[in-house]
Formats: structure tokens, sequence, C-alpha cells
């Protein structure tokens, strides 16, 4: 027994070289002054402590959250005379939103300093909870993982162990979990393969007759000693997730690396090895790992000095490639490059994501001048760019609780833990965790009153359909014809047909900013204007068909994301406002309007690949074609535009020369497939 604190203190010296790496790997994406916008979103808060708290148990070490069930560890609690044994506390949701204590996990075998829940996740009903320091047969901190299952009673109950076939001594199998469906990954960043200290493992367990079998062990294709491979992994579908925060990249010691493995017909085979191009010696990216469908979240805590930042990762096939990097708004100044030094952040310490919306750990941010305060930010992203939306802090007891070195998220709920809380110098680090509820408060009123203001302009209280309008803030997402996004955090579509609108759009309609999506069809007693669309820098699709709508059209100049513009069959005049810089439009429609003028240069439509505006009274020669327009895929014809030899408009039109059966004179009605019938 002498050898154990000894042996524990080797462990923890090389766990916390290691676990900073680990802690330093999840934090870089700088969209720095973007990235946060303290308390934008109403969240409900509860705190919970273990009833049995005492001091270094570091209640919140770990969490986890999947549905109405939450595990929060406490890696270091002693129970009886075993100092560090670990356990872990499941709590439930109950149906007025607050988590209640439910039950104690212990190991079967639980042993002193096994730090039993140093890593935790739940999926449904079955949870796996890391050991990393417990003893196999003769080797100290070979680690070990336990499974758990509910059964319908609704009692958790061990149901199997795990350890690595080929563990030895200090290789910390559990020090990362994960599990997907009938998937357990476990992660071994000590482990010595090959013979190669901390080389790396990581193992996978499949469900096989009941049973979780390991049917393979991962490592990097060119791992080396001291790489820690499995530092941080992350398991989602088909795609796994598991950094080297040690790894040697070019001579730079410990830049860092993320390894991308994905299974194919039942077999997991590494697909690609990620480095970050602008890093540099000890950033150790890697820290944390996120990853949901095709988009990754990766940290790298040490980056900048210790500030930290997240990169965003994805893709659909191939490589996946770096799509934005994050950074917090409110964080340390940059430091100087390499291993961080006070003020640190360790922003990107540790990750969670959940579809359009990640939480980023941030242990050491310093809050209103309290050093290690600690903060987790929220980002949710809106077309392909996350941004900043909510900032959670929290500051209770005597000194640095050290907030956000633990995150989970599931739909609306947050779960962040926070080791360092002590409440007085008899409980040291006794640990505290808070549970995070969004609010159904709605959309911003910017947004609400735009919506209101449409119904006001165009007799709202005469619509055929007007199921919800007016109810109470929070309800707007329900009204018939208003789509929100998955958060309900702003209105994303609308979508209004045989609605019996009458009177004029309101010129507030640019207030929904985060419009993606605007059809306004069959309204004949729809008239007036169209308002200006400035703003709108998210709208993809605009649908404006068999209205009254006069004057002219709205310009779509710097709609960067526009790809569709239908307006057809409407009583627009004047000319096409020059359309610029649009480059992911592709259809363009105006016909069956009362447009004149010239058409606009097309040179800044790449993508465009249909283009309509027969019906109207435009003049002059026509533009120069796109080269994306193909047979058929424009119209020109009836209009009073000049008869200029074309081989490429014959083409795209179908029609011998384009402008046979143009006139000066259109004909009142034209033919609903968008040609001239010739």
């Amino acid at each position: 027994m002498a050898l154990l604190p000894v042996h524990r203190t080797v462990s923890r010296f090389l766990q916390r070289s290691l676990i900073l790496i680990a802690l330093f790997l999840i934090a870089a994406m700088t969209v720095r002054a973007a990235s946060v916008a303290p308390n934008a979103e109403d969240w409900a808060t509860q705190r919970v402590l273990d009833p049995q708290g005492l001091g270094y148990d570091k209640f919140g070490r770990a969490v986890a959250i999947s549905g109405t069930v939450a595990l929060v560890s406490a890696s270091e609690a002693t129970l009886g005379d075993n100092a560090a044994q670990g356990k872990v506390l499941v709590y439930e949701r109950a149906a007025d939103g607050a988590w209640n204590l439910t039950q104690t996990l212990l190991a079967s075998d639980g042993a002193a300093y096994n730090e039993f829940g140093w890593s935790v996740a739940v999926s449904g009903r079955v949870a796996v909870i890391g050991a990393i320091n417990a003893k196999i047969g003769e080797h100290n901190s070979q680690g070990a993982a336990y499974v758990f299952e509910r059964g319908d009673d609704g009692v958790w109950a061990e149901t199997q162990k795990l350890v690595a076939a080929d563990g030895t001594s200090v290789d910390w199998f559990g020090s990362a979990v994960a599990m997907d469906g009938e998937t357990i990954v476990v992660a071994a960043y000590g482990a010595h393969y090959n013979d190669q200290l901390m080389h790396g493992s990581v193992y996978v367990y499949t469900r096989i007759d009941g049973a979780w079998t390991q049917t393979q062990q991962l490592v990097a294709a060119d791992g080396d000693v001291g790489d820690g491979f499995g530092s941080a992994i992350a398991l989602s579908g088909a795609t796994l997730l598991a950094s080297s925060p040690g790894a040697q990249i070019d001579g730079r010691h410990a830049q860092g690396a993320v390894y991308r493995f994905a299974r194919v017909d039942g077999v997991w085979n590494q697909a690609q090895k990620i480095v970050v191009a602008e890093g540099v010696e000890n950033d150790q990216l890697g820290s944390a790992l996120a990853v949901d469908g095709d988009t990754a979240l990766i940290g790298a805590m040490w980056r900048e000095g210790g500030a930290g930042v997240v990169y965003v990762y994805g893709g659909a096939g191939g490589d996946w490639t770096q799509r934005q990097r994050l950074a917090a708004s409110d964080g340390a100044a940059r430091g100087p490059d390499g291993i961080g030094l006070p003020p640190t952040d360790n922003f990107g310490m540790t990750l969670a994501l959940q579809g359009d919306t990640a939480l980023v750990g941030a242990s050491n941010v310093t809050v209103d001048g309290t050093e290690g305060q600690g903060a987790a930010y929220l980002f949710r992203r809106t077309g392909d760019a996350f941004g900043g939306a909510h900032t959670f802090t929290e500051y209770d007891g005597i000194v640095s609780p050290y907030f956000g070195a633990a995150v989970a998220l599931d739909g609306d709920e947050a779960l962040i833990g926070m080791y360092g809380y002590t409440p007085d110098w008899d409980h040291y680090q006794q640990g505290a965790a808070y549970f995070y509820r969004r609010t159904p408060g709605g959309i911003p009123a910017s947004e609400r009153a735009a919506l209101v203001d449409l119904y006001d302009s165009t007799n709202g209280a005469g619509w055929w359909d007007m199921n919800g309008w007016l109810g109470e803030p929070g309800t707007e997402c329900s009204w018939t014809g208003v789509t929100c996004d998955e958060t309900g955090a702003h209105v994303v579509g609308l979508s209004f047909g045989f609605t019996n609108m009458v009177g004029t759009l309101p010129p507030t309609l640019n207030q929904l900013s985060a419009l993606v999506s605007l059809q306004i069809a069959d309204q004949s007693q729809l008239g007036g204007t169209f308002p200006s669309l400035a703003g709108l820098a998210q709208l993809q699709t605009i649908d404006v068909r068999n209205t009254g709508l006069t004057g002219a059209l709205p310009s779509l100049a710097g709609l960067t994301a526009l790809q569709s513009a239908t307006f057809l069959g409407n009583r627009f005049d004047g000319a096409i406002p020059p359309f610029g810089a649009l480059p992911a439009l592709t259809w363009f429609s105006a016909s069956g309007n009362q447009l004149t003028g010239t058409i606009p240069s097309l040179d800044g439509l790449p993508a465009l690949s249909g283009f309509f505006v027969g019906g109207n009274q435009l003049s002059g020669p026509p533009p120069a074609p796109p080269a994306g327009l193909g047979e058929y895929g424009g119209e020109l014809c009836p209009n009073a535009l000049d008869p200029v030899d074309s081989p490429a408009w014959d083409t795209i039109t179908g029609i011998t020369p384009w402008y046979r059966d143009c006139t000066a004179t259109p004909p009142d009605a034209i033919f609903g497939d968008g040609f001239d019938g010739s």
C-alpha cells in the first residue's frame, strides 16, 4: 500500500501534463469580435451539489446529458477509507423541468485512487464511465471503463467492466469515453503501443449478443512516443475523431494533430490526419473534440499563449477542411506562441456540439478581476457560420471555481461543471454543477414588431388562415406562415399563399435579419411597392408571384447567399436593378411583369443556370449570357429587345434566332412553361 501515494503522484504528474494538452486542444476559431454576445438568450439556472460532498471531491469533473438523464462525476471522492475512489451522480429531469438526484453510481470493485468518473458518457439507457487509474492485475493505472444500463424500473446497474486486451501499467484506459448507438469507444492516451511510452490507443467496442466486445484497436498511422493519441475523442455515426496533442509536426514539439476515422462496412479506418496550417510548437491541437454529423470542433486551448481557440472543420466527402476559427471576444489578450503563461483563458478546454449549437468551456477566464472564475460560451450557427449567442459564468465560494471545466449539451439543456467550487476551507474544491434550460423567450422584439407590421399592413384580421397570430411573446414560431430556426430564436421563413392579403408590405420586413426564405404567392389584392431587402444577408430564396405589387423590383445587390429569385406574374415596372456579384444565384425569373429598360449585365452571376424575363417591355441588346446557362435555361421573349444575332442565346432559348418572336408590343399573356411556345 505504501506504493500507492508514490504511484498516484507520478501518475498525476503525467496526467496533468497530458490533460493540459487535452484541455488546450479545443479552442481554435477566431471569429473573435463576433464570437460572444453575453446574455443574449434567456436561460433558467439550477445549481446542484453532492449532498455528501467533501473537500477535494471535484464534483463536476465530467458531465454528460441525454434526454431526461444527466451524469455528474466526482472523480476524486473519498468513499470510506478509499481516497479518490470516485463516484458518479445520476440526475433526472422532472415534468416541471427541475433536475433531481436519483442515484449514485459506484464501480462494483472500486478501490482507492481509481478515479471512477474521470470520464462519462450517456446515451439513452446506457452509460459508460472511465476509471483512469484502476489497477488491473498487477498493472497500476492501467484503467478500466464500466458500462451501466437502466432497467425498466428506472434503476441503473453495472452490467460490464471493459479493459484493454493489451493493457499495461500507466495506460490510463478510460481517460476519455464516447458512445453512439451500438458503439462504445474508450481511449487510453498513455497506452504503450509497440513499447512506445504514451503512444496512445483507442479501443472500439460493439454490442454482440448483448455483450460489449472489443472489435478494434485504433492507433495513429504515424504515431510516436509521447503523442498521447486519444487524449480526446468524439464519435458521431460513422465518424470518429481522436487527438494526439503531443504530436510533433515538422520538428515542432507538441503542435498536435487530430485523426479522423471513418467506418465502412463495420470497419474503422483512418481517413485523414488534421493539422492546422497556422500551428506552432506547443499548440497541443486536440485538447478537446466534438463532432456531430459532418461538423467537428477541435480545441487548441494553448493557442495564442493560452488564450485558446477552437477550429470548426467539416466536409461531405473527401478530406474535411477548416471552416471557421472561434475565440472569446472578451478573452485575454493574445500571448506569445507556445506554452501558455498567465493570464490564460483555456478557451477550448472542453467542447460540446449538437446540430447548430456549440458550447465551449474556458475554465480560466478572468471575470470582473477574478482569475480562474471561468466561463462557457454558447455559439449558434446561422447559414455556414457560428456566432456568439450567450455567455454562461458563475462565481460561487471563496476561491477560483474553474467554471466550464466540463460541458454538455442536449437540445435546450446545457450542463456545466465547476469542480473548483469551495464553500469553505474545509471543503476545498468540493465542486458543483449547473443545469441551464433555455426558456421560451421567443424571437427578438424587432422581429416580432416586423411580423405585427406585416399583419397590420395586409389586413391580417381578414386573412383566411391566421392561426396563432398576435399571440403572447414567445408564441411567434407557431403562427401560420412563420418558420423559426431550431432554437426558436429567429424567424427564418415566411410563406403566404392564397392568404387574402389586402394592402401593402411593410418597410420593416428587412428587420427579419435571419430570414432564409420568403414566399408570397396568389395575393391579388396585395399592392404597393416591394420593400428593401437590404440587411437580409441570410436570404436564400425569394418567390413572389401573382400579386398586385407594382413599382421597381427590389435590389438584390449584396444578397450573397441568394440562390433563387422569382418575381413572376406581378405588376413590377421600371428597369431591372443591377445584379452586381451574386455568387450563389442559380435562378432568376421576372417574366410577366411590366419591366422596361435594358437587361443589366449578368457577369457577376457565375452559378446562374436559369434566367427568364419574357413578357415584359425590355429593350436594347441582350447581355452576354453566363457560361452556366445551358439549353433551354433562358427566356428573353416576348420583349422589345434589339434583334442582335447571338448563337449563344439561340442555344439557350431553344429558338433560332432567339428574337424571332420578340415584338415591340408583347402580348398580354405568356405561356406558363416560361417559353414562348415556338
